[in-house]
């Protein structure tokens, strides 16, 4: 499966001067506000995050979205004495969050979605449950006969009758309804009788390259379980909300975001149309925070076609970075490509069961030669060791096409969950940068063990390996994989408790510090952003939350209780507990 005009000014004279401004910036937007006023912020912990030990400040100034001071309370009121003072009292003061991997434009189709997650994202605990939320939302949005329900996030690890519903299960209550419900991982989806029928999908239908749909036992018939690139065709299928509930649903994703902490958001596999959808909102005013977008590989040519997209440039508060290729499936899925199998049954496969490969080392070296050609980045979703061998060799493969050490291009590997240690040494000499995703280890940590033992299952998400081998790495939420919660894959980077209180990996726990890094320095640094983001350092923008604690200060186990108070946006208040 991914952003400056906030203030609107009334006289031709700061409209002229906001545009000689933004001429000025060889990268980046203005300020969001240009007025003269300054704020002083003291009396709390101002966490810099410069450094690889935590550093504070006395002090900090803010003035025309930009930090232009950094220091002593004291020198600051001498130099800034007209500066409007805002009094932490004692709250925490840090860089923004940068949103190291999620799905805005998922996000704002799926709000119109019943809630099928589990606790304690959400409710559901059986498949009873999933029919009844659906349901619920066939009733509340008077879908009409015929149309699709639709719902997101079912996860058959935490349902009692732990398996996938099927076709029969939906078809009982929805005989008149196409009925899709999406896995919790994205990578795969259930749809009903009367889904199948109308797309044409029955027992003659081929699987496609790097995707399947599963049979029940002993037929061809298809169970309505399908996976990997088949569930991507089907998107296809789906109605496209309207303009008016389009721009609803941004409003609301993005408030969502903002009250997270996110002053830098990330769309990780957006089409070009929604891109441009996001620069029509930015130019009315509507985008707050800052949105980094990968646009799908598919869409490559296309992207390489255009003219006005300058890969490590914003367009007011939206940057295109690069190409994003999903290269495999889901862990908790069985769908990861793996070098060992999985120890449990997996739907669709009989033996020697190690996931389902998305692409060929063909298509792979091609997408990232044609990216490095074009001074793009390169994303890509890779959660199985498989997978990440294929992602290595393809990035050497590039570098002896193009005849060039490519280890500067900053390559993401997004979650590089299962991983071997000595793969560690090859992202280090290939300078690629791990987009973690340690919130599998509370979620999922458990159901890992079951599928892949504890030896793979410890490794997931190897920060502090990482760390000690001095790879800045990033960490996410895959929103709406899990909740949009920051301070959380603080607390799971911090602690790597299961649902079930297990400890995954304890050799990989990291301190509050170095997970904080991950997102706001490792960030910035991840999106080629660290001249302008990421710490609180003179020059660089003033986008900072406030906390009504102390990461580095709390309990450990403590952490995902606190609370973001405050979000600032180039020194604007963007959200307000």
């Amino acid at each position: 499966m991914l952003p400056i005009n906030i203030a609107r000014f009334f006289s031709s004279l700061f409209i002229c001067c906001t545009l000689l401004l933004t001429a000025c910036s060889s990268s980046q937007q203005s300020p969001a506000s240009m007025s003269t006023k300054s704020t002083l912020y003291f009396n709390g912990d101002i966490l810099t995050m410069v450094g690889d030990k935590p550093a504070y400040a006395e002090s900090l100034v803010e003035k025309n979205g930009e930090i232009v001071f950094v220091g002593s309370l004291k020198e600051a009121r001498l130099k800034y004495k007209q500066a409007q003072e805002n009094d932490l009292r004692g709250d925490t003061l840090l860089p923004g969050f940068i949103d190291g991997h999620s799905h805005i434009a998922v996000g704002m189709d799926n709000i119109s979605f019943a809630d099928l997650n589990s606790p304690p994202a959400g409710d559901v605990k059986s498949i009873d449950d999933i029919t009844t939320a659906l349901k619920n939302n066939l009733q509340q949005r008077n879908i009409p006969e015929g149309e699709w329900v639709r719902g997101w996030g079912y996860d058959p690890d935490q349902l009692i009758e732990n398996r996938h519903p099927t076709k029969a299960d939906l078809d009982k209550v929805f005989p008149d309804h196409p009925v899709f419900i999406h896995h919790v991982s994205g990578h795969m989806a259930v749809i009903n009788s009367y889904a199948l029928k109308m797309l044409n999908i029955d027992e003659t239908t081929e699987d496609p390259e790097g995707g399947r749909y599963v049979r029940l036992d002993g037929s061809n018939e298809p169970s309505g379980l399908i996976q990997g690139n088949a569930i991507f065709e089907l998107f296809q299928s789906f109605p496209h909300p309207d303009e008016k509930t389009k721009k609803s649903n941004f409003k609301e994703i993005q408030t969502y975001y903002a009250s997270q902490g996110i002053t830098t958001a990330q769309d990780g596999f957006a089409e070009l149309s929604y891109v441009g959808l996001l620069k029509e909102y930015d130019k009315q005013g509507l985008v707050d925070i800052d949105i980094v977008a990968q646009i799908q590989y598919l869409e490559a040519e296309k992207l390489y076609a255009r003219k006005d997209i300058d890969f490590k440039s914003y367009d007011g508060r939206i940057k295109v970075s690069g190409i994003k290729v999903v290269s495999d499936g889901s862990p908790q899925g069985k769908t990861a490509a793996m070098s060992e199998a999985y120890h449990t049954d997996v739907p669709g496969c009989k033996k020697d069961c190690k996931g389902i490969p998305y692409v060929t080392g063909e298509q792979l070296i091609s997408v990232m030669t044609e990216a490095y050609k074009r001074g793009a980045q390169v994303f890509s979703h890779a959660n199985g060791d498989a997978t990440i061998d294929l992602l290595l060799a393809s990035h050497q493969a590039a570098e002896k096409q193009l005849a060039q050490d490519l280890s500067d291009r900053r390559t993401v590997v997004i979650h590089s969950q299962f991983m071997r240690p000595e793969q560690l040494d090859d992202y280090k000499k290939s300078g690629f940068v791990p987009s973690f995703f340690t919130n599998h280890t509370y979620y999922w940590g458990d159901v890992h063990i079951d599928n892949m033992g504890k030896r793979r299952a410890f490794f997931t998400s190897p920060l502090k390996s990482a760390y000690e081998k001095g790879i800045k790495f990033e960490n996410h939420t895959d929103y709406m994989v899990t909740p949009h919660d920051q301070l959380f894959t603080v607390w799971t980077a911090v602690n790597r408790l299961s649902r079930k209180g297990v400890v995954i990996g304890p050799d990989e726990r990291v301190s509050a510090y170095i997970a904080l890094k991950a997102i706001t320095d490792w960030g910035a640094y991840m999106n080629f952003d660290e001249a302008i983001k990421g710490t609180l350092e003179v020059g660089k923008f003033a986008d900072m939350v406030v906390l009504s604690e102390n990461p580095v200060k709390v309990e450990p186990i403590k952490i995902k209780d606190i609370s973001v108070l405050k979000t600032i946006k180039q020194g604007k208040v963007i959200y307000s507990k």
